[in-house]
């Protein structure tokens, strides 16, 4: 498992390499998904990590 940190958290939380596939996981540190630079990142549900928009 790796660890993905919120600024509420600063000890990290563990994760499953599946759960770091999924947009929930950084919808809920608060990372906004979308196409453009308000909503930077995106995510191929299930088989990749998040990357930024302008990486396609």
């Amino acid at each position: 498992m790796a660890p993905i940190f919120s600024n509420d958290n600063l000890n990290g939380e563990s994760k499953s390499e599946a759960e770091l596939k999924s947009q929930l996981v950084y919808e809920n540190l608060g990372w906004s998904f979308g196409n453009n630079d308000t909503s930077p990142w995106k995510i191929d549900e299930g088989n990749g990590y998040p990357y930024l928009y302008w990486q396609e």
